[in-house]
Order: structure tokens, then C-alpha cells, then sequence
């Protein structure tokens, strides 16, 4: 959906940024699909990463919206947030 490669797989739109702790490419691709349909105001994620990273572009899409993203890693938000600063997505707190 948002991918810039022209697969219409899920899999192919997902790459790992934290195995183990993430979504399932079916999970992600689910929730962004829902996230472009209901355009949700808020959006508030448990743990920061790749979903959280997905959720922000695909509100940026939409043109409104923010994630709030609950992380207990002080070194994981360091990470996440240099990520979100070089994609440019400011609808997004960690």
C-alpha cells in the first residue's frame, strides 16, 4: 500500500527492524490498511518500531493524525527516533 516497491505482497513492503518483537508482515499490512480507511485522529501504539514507523507514514498519507508510541527502552527511543527524523514523520511521539 505504501510501499515503494511494486509488489502487491505484504511481505514485500514489510522489512524486519526489531525480529522478534514485531508484527507479522499479514498484522502490519492490516493495520495500515486500516489506518488509510478510518483515518483515526490518534493512534496509540505499545513498543515503537516498525509498526510505529508504518502507522505514521500511512497517517501522513491520509493527511492528519499522530502516533503516540509507549516505549520503556531508552536506547530503543533513541533509535526509533532517529528513524522518524530521517523520514521526516512529525506526527509521531515516542
Amino acid at each position: 500500500m505504501l510501499a515503494a516497491s511494486g509488489s502487491s505482497k505484504p511481505e514485500a513492503a514489510i522489512r524486519p527492524l526489531n525480529l522478534g518483537w514485531q508484527l507479522s508482515s499479514q498484522a502490519m499490512y492490516e493495520v495500515v490498511r486500516h489506518v488509510l480507511l478510518e483515518r483515526p485522529k490518534v493512534v496509540v501504539a505499545c513498543g515503537s518500531g516498525a509498526s510505529t514507523m508504518w502507522i505514521g507514514r500511512a497517517l501522513r498519507r491520509v493527511g492528519e493524525g499522530r502516533v503516540i508510541a509507549l516505549e520503556n527502552s531508552a536506547d530503543w527511543v533513541a533509535i526509533v527516533t532517529g528513524l522518524l527524523q530521517h523520514e521526516r514523520l512529525s506526527n509521531v511521539e515516542i
